[in-house]
């Protein structure tokens, strides 16, 4: 199997032969110091498209430091949470860098999050500066803490900065992102990421999907780390507004922007199948990557006549506190046979164990939890030490750099010997 998986792999690389790499000495710079390559490498480049707008790399830079400079002048240069609240694809990425400019945290918050999980999230931070722009000023104030936050709008920050370089220093080891967890069995939890933690997440991105600067990524439903993977190798992010229009109403965006890669869940895959009539829907999708539920070997027999003969289909794995840990590649021929789709073989940069209640490794068909080993887990949770000492265990027996995420916070597998599938999602 691993030979076919390999195959496959190879298979769905884009036609141009180029695979972006982020070297192991880039994860220990910091992330303005890669987006500045990239922007310097691919400047006249689609960076970011939506059905109504479009930014080169190089006009992201400049919106992005606009937005640097009227948050400094507000706010000055300490290393603070800023919660975002955008509406688009093209407003993450500019308030996204805008934020980091200026050595802040940015934490990104779907423009349609619940009023009572923003409410929670706004109290967790101690009432943060909040950057909106015109689509979510009004909305937001249906959380109560938002009324005791200061507020920056994405627009007029936009009109009032210059564009020049703010020329900061960047540490580093700061941290640059709190993504909250989704708290379905309970509280959510901040997640805490610093540079080299979230360059090795785009870096596993880039991995799974053979990501490149010719490619043009496409992502149902809202996924902060499929655009900045994107910036962070010069290829385009594709912004659908699933929330505003509906699978319905971005298929024909997604078919005109000539998508290469699709990364989807499992339920919007499924939508979008059924919202497509019998014709070749995307002709130029080379991949098409499934993830963050269980996927079936049905889903990718249902979207046989909709993508091209030689599309290939990934079934992945991964955590908010972990990068992309697992992938599985398969065509609608090579799934004969299975029900669920595998979570597949571990990526490069991480370790994968499959432990029962007593950290053994369990025997065939057996359930267990699995265990993530890398130097580049995520540090911690916001304000809650005692459940990061639970979550995060050091483990020393092979080198001191490596840490281990606590079995409780992944998901029930079924060890097959060769690979894991997805059982249950039991995640906090």
């Amino acid at each position: 199997m691993w030979f076919q998986q390999q195959t496959l792999r190879r298979q769905a690389r884009h036609p141009s032969g180029f695979v972006a790499e982020i070297a192991d000495t880039e994860l220990e710079e910091s992330i303005l110091s890669r987006f500045a390559k990239i922007v310097s490498q691919f400047g006249d480049r689609v960076a970011v498209e939506s059905s109504t707008q479009a930014l080169t790399f190089r006009q992201l830079d400049l919106a992005s430091n606009r937005v640097a400079q009227t948050l400094l002048a507000r706010r000055g240069a300490a290393n603070e949470p800023v919660v975002m609240v955008v509406s688009s694809g093209v407003h993450h990425l500019i308030a996204l860098y805008g934020i980091l400019k200026t050595n802040k945290c940015y934490v990104p918050l779907p423009a349609h999050t619940p009023p009572d999980r923003m409410d929670f999230i706004l109290q967790d931070l101690d009432h943060p500066l909040l950057l909106v722009d015109a689509r979510t000023v009004e909305p937001i104030k249906a959380a109560p803490a938002s009324a005791l936050c200061q507020q920056l709008l994405l627009d007029e920050a936009l009109e009032q900065g210059t564009g020049a370089p703010l020329n900061l220093d960047h540490a580093t080891d700061g941290l640059v992102r709190i993504q909250y967890t989704s708290g379905s069995t309970g509280q959510p939890k901040g997640v805490m990421n610093e540079s080299r933690v979230l360059l090795c997440k785009a870096r596993a991105i880039a991995e799974a999907v053979s990501l490149c600067h010719e490619d043009r990524l496409a992502k149902l439903g809202v996924d902060t780390p499929d655009a900045i993977t994107c910036s962070l190798v010069g290829a385009t992010f594709l912004s659908l507004d699933v929330q505003r229009h509906g699978v319905q109403g971005i298929i024909g965006f997604l078919a005109q922007a000539q998508a290469t890669v699709l990364r989807s869940t499992a339920t919007a895959f499924r939508e979008l199948i059924r919202s497509l009539d019998g014709s070749l829907a995307f002709p130029h999708l080379r991949l098409v990557v499934v993830n963050g539920e269980p996927s079936t070997a049905d889903d990718l027999r249902a979207a046989r006549d909709h993508f091209p003969a030689g599309c290939v289909y990934s079934n992945s794995y991964a955590a908010t506190e972990t990068p992309t840990t697992a992938a599985y590649f398969a065509t609608p021929d090579s799934v004969e046979g299975l029900d669920r789709l595998p979570i597949g073989y571990p990526m490069s940069h991480v370790e994968v164990l499959l432990l029962d209640p007593e950290r053994r490794v369990p025997t065939n068909d057996e359930v267990g939890e699995i265990v993530v080993r890398s130097r580049y887990l995520t540090h911690g949770y916001w304000k809650r030490p005692e459940q990061t000492a639970q979550r995060f265990l050091p483990l020393t027996q092979r080198t001191a750099t490596n840490a281990c995420t606590s079995p409780a916070t992944w998901d029930d597998s079924t060890w097959t010997g060769v690979s894991t599938t997805w059982v249950a999602k039991i995640t906090p």
